[in-house]
């Protein structure tokens, strides 16, 4: 697929440096917000059937539009796993957080966004301190602007946690 990549004001948070894709050849459009968490996405929601002629098929689009809780991202130690999503609810918030409790010797560092007196914070889930979230463009080569503990996240795809059974990709801690 071909697409536009840009970077444009949130209309949940104001932050500037929201994501936007937009496909050309198809129509389609997204827009993810690093900082709350907003995602915007009108999408086809069908496909030609093979034996259908392109010039009498007719796409069908869906729009959606999620305002979560928050934003919330992990990465190992070992930098081989990392995951940056949105939570939509307290209870979705706690699990994640229990979850990086329990994984904390394995995880070099864990955080979620929060809003308190309109402003947006960065909460380090590993040491407990929080820092103000940059209102402004993203840090140039980082995917969420966010410094932690002076290195810069990796870009990562964006899914929502129960997609991945908050985030840890490599299965349940329990079980091993």
């Amino acid at each position: 697929m071909s697409s536009i990549s840009s970077t444009e004001i949130c209309p949940n948070c104001d932050f500037t440096g929201a994501t936007r894709v937009r496909f050309y050849k198809t129509g389609e459009d997204c827009l993810a917000c690093q900082r709350c968490g907003y995602t915007y996405k009108f999408m086809q929601c069908n496909e030609r059937d093979i034996e259908e002629s392109e010039e009498k098929w007719i796409p069908e689009y869906e729009e959606t539009e999620i305002i979560p809780l928050c934003v919330v991202s992990y990465k190992l130690k070992s930098g081989c796993s990392s995951c940056f999503g949105t939570v939509e609810s307290e209870e979705e918030l706690g699990e994640f957080i229990k979850e990086v409790q329990i994984r904390r010797d394995d995880i070099g560092f864990a955080w979620h966004s929060f809003k308190d007196k309109g402003k947006w914070y960065q909460h380090n889930i590993l040491t407990g301190n929080s820092v103000e979230f940059p209102a402004g463009e993203p840090v140039a080569g980082s995917a969420s602007g966010l410094v932690e503990d002076g290195a810069k996240p990796e870009r990562t795809e964006a899914y929502p946690a129960v997609e991945l059974g908050l985030f840890f990709v490599d299965g349940d801690p329990d079980e091993k």
